[in-house]
């Protein structure tokens, strides 16, 4: 799916998407720094915990972690990451191989290592600085079969 829009409708549209994202699903957000992958992010925390409270870009931290009920959500910022092995030392691969949404900011770094389900948005400014690119495409594996939806 590839959209152009404003963030409003950006946010509305991945609101839409969150319903249908399964646990252990990763979401790897690609895009300039400032094209809105945290907006992206934070979007998908806020529908899927229901909660209110401020979400902080894990960029110091690399990794925050969201607790329901219902689900438990990881978010990561590799921007400074320089080598996969410090993905290991915050906990990264653990919480990639719980039963948790994970939502990983540059995942360039460690793309090659992951599993196979997952949602990958790329996000770009355009020339007009309000409207934003996006393509979703999506790549889930389901009993030894591969599904590709762009």
């Amino acid at each position: 799916m590839k959209i152009t829009c404003t963030e409003e409708k950006l946010k509305n549209t991945i609101i839409d998407l969150s319903y249908d994202i399964p646990k252990n699903s990763l979401i790897l957000l690609y895009g300039t720094v400032g094209s809105g992958k945290t907006i992206i992010a934070r979007t998908l925390i806020h529908s899927l915990t229901k909660s209110t409270e401020t979400i902080q870009s894990p960029t110091f931290n690399l990794l925050h972690s969201y607790y329901t009920d219902f689900i438990s959500i990881h978010h990561a910022d590799l921007y400074r990451i320089k080598h996969p092995d410090e993905i290991v030392e915050i906990g990264l691969f653990d919480c990639i191989n719980s039963n948790a949404i994970t939502i990983i900011e540059w995942p360039n770094i460690i793309e090659h290592l992951l599993h196979n389900c997952y949602m990958r948005i790329h996000i770009e400014k355009t020339n007009i600085p309000e409207i934003r690119s996006v393509e979703i495409e999506y790549h889930y594996t389901f009993n030894n079969t591969t599904q590709d939806e762009s």
